[in-house]
């Protein structure tokens, strides 16, 4: 009985083992895509911004969002003249 307890126990570890070392490799070669792909962003990167560099900077403009009419205008100054009567205690 205990010899074949030891058996299944060697084969059992001898699963375990197989098993951890092809998770291994799996990660290791996870990292390694991962690393060949790093280093391909990288360089593309690197050649887009050597190509825009190749063409002067344009001037952008930036948009406030809505226009202000004169309600807008109105609205804000009452706003304003409210919070300015406000008293903090």
């Amino acid at each position: 009985v205990a010899e074949e307890l030891s058996d299944a126990t060697r084969n059992f570890s001898r699963a375990l083992r197989s098993i951890a070392h092809t998770c291994y490799r799996g990660i290791w070669s996870t990292r390694m895509v991962a690393i060949g792909c790093m280093s391909a962003q990288m360089v593309h990167h690197e050649g887009s911004e050597t190509r825009s560099l190749k063409s002067a900077p344009q001037s952008q403009t930036m948009e406030r969002g809505g226009a202000i009419n004169e309600e807008g205008m109105e609205m804000a100054k009452t706003m304003d003249r409210n919070v300015k009567g406000v008293v903090l205690k």
